[in-house]
């Protein structure tokens, strides 16, 4: 346990120092995004383009999620839900009780 929360705090610590600025940026992009698709025809799916890395989007909500992965590093993986019978991690509540309802048979 000592050893996950050491670990948990450490990325803590590295994505508010390291991602700051990318944080900004992606989220003066979703502004510029915003204002952009404003204008657009419906149909016109050329403007929903990422600001940080050019990939377009068909939906603006699909490039709103998409924004989300430039603001973790991608080898950050964060599992906050910890099963208190085993100790395995996992991204979402929903999947850890999904783990104990079918490995431990807790409901």
């Amino acid at each position: 346990d000592e050893v996950f929360m050491n670990a948990q705090e450490a990325v803590g610590a590295h994505r508010d120092t390291q991602e700051k600025t990318t944080r900004k940026k992606v989220l003066s992009n979703t502004e510029k995004n915003k204002n952009i698709n404003k204008n657009k025809k419906k149909g016109d799916f050329s403007k929903n383009i990422c600001a940080v890395c050019s990939k377009s989007f068909k939906h603006f909500n699909a490039l709103n999620k998409h924004l989300r992965s430039h603001l973790l590093p991608k080898n950050v993986v964060i599992h906050p839900f910890q099963c208190d019978k085993c100790n395995k991690t996992f991204p979402k509540l929903q999947n850890m009780n999904t783990h104990r309802a079918l490995i431990h048979g807790v409901l």
